[in-house]
């Protein structure tokens, strides 16, 4: 399956996709890292001074937003960011908006009162931070978006330095093609998808890859496809619902894990959670075991550690002037999830390791 939108070649010099897609999965991508961290970092002396203008050894500020911690995904990520932000000599202040995106363009407004040397977003809704994104490049603040576009299609920021996210569709593709075909072979086809928060570009371009991989199962039958705003509980409240409503429901996909959760518990309380393929993504430690204790078929690795840690990485690499010019979308490998790898990721998460 080919889309043009998410499968394009970047030809400009700097930085390629693949040598960031490639970081923090296997030896290689340690290699990398430990360069990238060599370049970055320097050992201080007594004469150092944070504020002197060695661009390698001044501490850089930066302010992060997200969901905030009410997704533990996300948390996930927060810590990997906050992490990597102090290898890289970086002073981050993370904001918190608890998932809501009025309080996140709130927020931001009110940082936008200080100096920062660069500045991470990830929209909670598409183009809701698109103003204050370009007010901040405006006054000289470099500003990179991260896990879902800050901007509309129709309406872009001018002087974004680069997006880092996962292909989204590919991801939303991928694993409801793997649903579709386990279906198949056992000649059944009644799935649901459950959507995350309304109005991302993560949930948008999901759901577009889940509609695309159905197409190709003229035998698969959707149900429903409702938004579960990607926590458990309003996922579990959608799918007592489902359960009371159809006798049979053969799979699903749900665009992250805790919404597979809130299904499963829906289906354990009516004794029918060996009867639905559930699958998510995220790939966290809680997910990865589920995949092999049985209660998720499969999910999709959207590396948190990566998705996170990534646009504060590069974006001091392009403060300190240690990079060439950034494609304008740089892409986190997101593997499927199933029983013959979900050791090797949980490994991947581990606090020594905080690979992938």
């Amino acid at each position: 399956m080919t889309d043009s939108k998410h499968h394009r070649t970047d030809t400009r010099p700097g930085v390629s996709r693949r040598s960031f897609a490639q970081a923090g999965a296997g030896v290689a991508g340690v290699g990398l890292l430990g360069s990238l961290l060599a370049a970055c970092t320097k050992v201080s002396t007594p004469s150092d001074n944070k504020d002197s203008g060695n661009s390698d050894s001044k501490t850089l500020n930066v302010l992060s937003s997200s969901y905030g911690n009410v997704i533990p995904w996300t948390t996930q990520g927060y810590a990997s960011q906050k992490y990597w932000a102090n290898q890289f000599n970086v002073n981050l202040t993370q904001l918190d908006p608890g998932g809501d995106p009025g309080k996140q363009l709130s927020q931001i407004q009110d940082a936008a009162a200080k100096k920062w040397d660069l500045v991470v977003l990830n929209g909670i809704i598409q183009g809701n931070l698109s103003t204050a994104a370009q007010k901040f490049i405006d006054a000289g603040t470099p500003v990179i978006s991260y896990l879902s576009d800050v901007a509309l299609e129709t309406k872009p920021v001018d002087g974004l330095l680069t997006t880092i996210e996962a292909d989204h569709y590919q991801m939303g593709f991928d694993m409801t093609t793997k649903l579709c075909n386990a279906l198949k072979g056992k000649g059944k086809g009644k799935i649901i998808e459950t959507q995350g928060i309304a109005g991302g570009s993560n949930v948008i371009d999901r759901h577009r890859g889940f509609a695309d991989a159905v197409k190709a199962f003229p035998d698969i039958e959707v149900f429903a496809s409702d938004y579960g705003n990607f926590t458990t509980d309003k996922s579990q409240a959608l799918w007592q619902s489902y359960v009371t409503k159809y006798p049979v429901i053969d799979g699903a996909f749900c665009q992250n894990e805790d919404m597979a959760f809130g299904a499963f518990n829906a289906l354990k309380a009516a004794n029918r959670q060996d009867k639905t393929l559930l699958t998510g993504v995220d790939g966290t430690v809680r997910g990865c075991q589920a995949v092999l204790n049985g209660q998720l078929f499969a999910t999709v690795r959207h590396a948190a550690s990566q998705i996170y840690a990534w646009p504060v990485i590069v974006g001091a690499m392009h403060v300190r002037k240690l990079v060439g010019e950034i494609p304008s979308k740089v892409i986190v490998n997101s593997p499927i999830v199933d029983k013959t790898n979900a050791d090797s990721v949980i490994f991947l998460q581990g606090a020594n390791v905080d690979l992938l």
